[in-house]
């Protein structure tokens, strides 16, 4: 199915919330390279993998909209990993750059609050992105949470 044509639970909804995920694709040599340094490429490769299956896993139960931006090969490198999911290619220089990119996309959709979050949190919990979007925040207030940003519009 292509990612184009997925349809949002929220997105005409004022009150809507989203989660971003930005992710690399599958690709050996080229994810959790700090880790691939004492581990080797193969380990980390399989680390990156279980990873990217936690997060698809918990966000599979996700009241919210979820969008993965990522960066590297083309999206179906992500094997069976969010596939019930809209895929976008980040934008931007640097890190900085792409992360305000996602983020002005996501209110551009209509969306009130979006949270960020990378791939790397094993402990990712549905409780604690609910936590994040209840929080009550001043517009434009950004959040750093435990690697995750929240933005209110």
């Amino acid at each position: 199915m292509s990612s184009d044509i997925l349809n949002f639970k929220n997105q005409n909804n004022p009150l809507s919330t989203l989660i971003l995920v930005f992710a690399k694709t599958i690709v050996l040599g080229a994810v959790k390279t700090r880790f691939a340094k004492s581990l080797g490429s193969e380990k980390t490769l399989w680390i990156y993998k279980a990873l990217l299956k936690q997060t698809d896993n918990v966000l599979q139960n996700a009241w919210s909209d979820v969008v993965v931006f990522y960066t590297g090969d083309s999206p179906s490198a992500f094997e069976t990993c969010f596939q019930n999911f809209q895929k976008r290619k980040q934008e931007g220089k640097d890190l900085g750059e792409r992360m305000e990119s996602a983020f002005n996309w996501g209110f551009a959709q209509g969306y009130a609050k979006i949270v960020l979050i990378g791939t790397d949190l094993w402990n990712l919990q549905l409780g604690l992105l609910e936590g994040a979007f209840s929080a009550r925040m001043p517009p434009r207030l950004f959040l750093v949470l435990q690697r995750m940003v929240v933005i209110t519009c």
